[in-house]
């Protein structure tokens, strides 16, 4: 009797066959086909998943659906099984092979080399028909666009019987299926506009009641405040620890059935990318102390690993790595040697990086970012150059694997993610990084000297952005940080800042803070004019700088893509959602208000 194995499905070689984070369930076999999807072991003791491409005398020749050249040969031997099936969610996909298997390899090969030639242009063409509206007169009316709407707020669009986009409750926006958006006009979709609503508060309510350890009592909820819970902490990165928190109180009970399958689901998921998050870990430390490299694992690293319950609460994305700036080309040698590489990064530009360079990545390992500093230039004062020397000098060593790294100990760790939170991000913090907050002082609560924290905020001279970020985790997640603290930083905040900060919480992705939607919305038509002169005519130095451009001319392209794009979008966010929808455009106000006060700190007109 053959035993099925259960694989976890990562990276996009597959695409759109197998996605990232599918389970794969494995069939041993006693041959196999050209067309089966196997599990083999490749010459570097890797578990790859490809789908077989050739047959030989000596063994067979895979190849990914979503690549464009073939793996090493492999002989039966090395090959686990075949896949079957695969599971997303709750979702149940049979995986094809043999005849069908080799047919749909063809397929998906050849339009993957159509659009690599074509897709640019053809995108470019495809958004300016739609932006016509030209399609949308001559649809007959019974091919209308019709919503379909389910309970939760998710909806389905129709073009006769077919569907052609959905409603994504996350983002708060609409996903319109390729070619359908042609025959769409997007204003008519109402329930893009409403993306302001009371439950949200309400919701984050309910997620801080069930945080508080101190209250052993779960709220009673209806189905449907738990789903929007859980979709708020979904977004947030949080539901995996609020479903722990739930355990801790021994009331998981009461957790919806299907939503009790989601989190597990996703919690294996977690769990598996941070295993092999560990072993890159182990193997970049072995490699920094072996050649002599003194590096900080910052952030998600230390957190996953040594701080929260279980690695699985974490959710990581890329490896953050603080270095000496005089290490930098060293460092940059080793990961090269490593194979690890970057598409944005050339040696003559390192000079105009001022914080980080940008991401280097490798197949199959999490991307890398190598940092010399905690501060953007526009913080990098005298006191937060002082403050700075002494986090860098409150550093532990931990073990990651194998190997031993330093991490910041906890009071100044607590320190690094305020200031990362309150002058990096610019204050856009998601519960998630609010939440490292409250589980560092859970676990080190006797080792946290607040009094040190509040005179080290002091020395920086943005005290009103450490405030606010300690406000925001000690009252939406219930961060232990106490009253003391803040009579030291001695600032008031005002209900009217307290609310904006909420708001750009729970609605910023709506926003579009970084953008330059929101300040158009509120200058005189001069300003505009300047102001969308200055952003679409860039200089082609710069242009050719973010875009690593070998040639200037190539540069001229893309003005004519930045207008259309910025015409689009004005369009799409200001003239159909601003106008219209008060409620967001008096919070977009709030926005840019709260914006000017972290810009200047000027309190005194902001007191209740």
């Amino acid at each position: 009797m053959r035993q099925e194995k259960i694989y976890s499905m990562v990276g996009n070689s597959m695409d759109p066959t197998l996605c990232e984070p599918m389970i794969l369930e494995i069939e041993p076999a006693d041959s196999y086909h050209i067309g089966d999807v196997v599990v083999f072991i490749d010459g570097n003791q890797k578990t790859i998943v490809h789908r077989i491409v050739k047959h030989t005398r000596f063994g067979f020749t895979t190849r990914g659906d979503n690549n464009l050249t073939d793996d090493e040969p492999i002989v039966q031997k090395d090959i686990q099984g075949k896949v079957v099936a695969a599971y997303r969610g709750e979702k149940h996909y049979r995986v094809s092979g043999g005849k069908i298997g080799q047919l749909l390899h063809r397929y998906l090969q050849i339009r993957k080399i159509f659009f690599k030639f074509f897709r640019r242009l053809l995108s470019f063409v495809y958004h300016l028909i739609s932006g016509s509206g030209l399609f949308i007169k001559l649809l007959p009316k019974r091919y209308k666009p019709k919503i379909n709407k389910y309970q939760n707020g998710h909806a389905h669009l129709f073009i006769g019987k077919i569907l052609a986009g959905r409603y994504d409750v996350r983002w708060k926006r609409w996903i319109i299926f390729r070619p359908w958006r042609i025959f769409v006009d997007e204003k008519s979709l109402l329930l893009s506009n409403k993306v302001f609503t009371d439950a949200g508060k309400e919701n984050l309510q309910y997620i801080s009641r069930i945080l508080d350890s101190e209250n052993p009592i779960i709220p009673v909820l209806t189905p449907e405040a738990w789903n929007n819970s859980f979709e708020l902490a979904q977004q947030q990165g949080i539901v995996g620890y609020l479903y722990y928190a739930i355990k801790q109180k021994k009331s998981e009970d009461v957790i919806p059935v299907d939503w009790q399958r989601k989190i597990r689901i996703q919690l294996m998921h977690y769990s598996v990318g941070n295993l092999k998050h560990l072993h890159e870990l182990d193997e970049l430390s072995i490699l920094f102390e072996t050649n002599g490299i003194s590096f900080i694992f910052l952030k998600g690293s230390h957190l996953a690993f040594h701080v929260y319950p279980s690695p699985s609460l974490r959710p990581m994305g890329d490896i953050d790595i603080m270095v000496k700036e005089e290490d930098i080309l060293k460092v940059l040698g080793l990961l090269v040697e490593a194979g690890y590489s970057s598409d944005y990064f050339t040696i003559e530009n390192l000079k105009k990086y001022n914080r980080h360079l940008p991401p280097f990545t490798k197949k199959g390992k999490k991307s890398i970012e190598l940092h010399w500093t905690l501060l953007q230039p526009m913080f990098q004062t005298s006191g937060t150059k002082k403050t700075m020397a002494w986090l860098i000098g409150e550093t532990e060593g931990k073990q990651f694997g194998k190997g031993i790294a330093l991490v910041f100990k906890p009071t100044a760790l607590v320190f690094q993610i305020m200031l990362h939170i309150g002058l990096n991000d610019g204050l856009l913090p998601s519960l998630k990084n609010l939440m490292d907050i409250l589980v560092i002082t859970k676990k080190y609560q006797k080792d946290i000297n607040w009094e040190v924290i509040a005179n080290k905020i002091v020395e920086t001279n943005f005290v009103h952005r450490f405030a606010l970020v300690g406000w925001l985790a000690k009252n939406t997640v219930g961060a232990n940080i106490p009253d003391q603290f803040f009579k030291s930083l001695n600032i008031e905040l005002s209900q009217e800042i307290k609310e904006a900060a909420l708001n750009r919480i729970l609605y910023f992705r709506d926003v579009n803070l970084n953008g330059p939607i929101a300040t158009l919305n509120q200058i005189s038509h001069l300003q505009k004019l300047v102001f969308v002169l200055k952003y679409i005519l860039i200089s082609p130095s710069k242009m050719k700088y973010r875009h690593n451009l070998k040639n200037n001319w190539e540069v001229f392209i893309y003005y004519p893509k930045r207008i259309f794009d910025f015409t689009r979008s004005y369009k799409t966010n200001v003239l159909k959602t601003l106008k219209p929808d008060v409620e967001m455009r008096r919070k977009t106000e709030e926005e840019i208000k709260l914006r000017m006060w972290l810009d200047n700190g000027d309190l005194t007109h902001l007191h209740p």
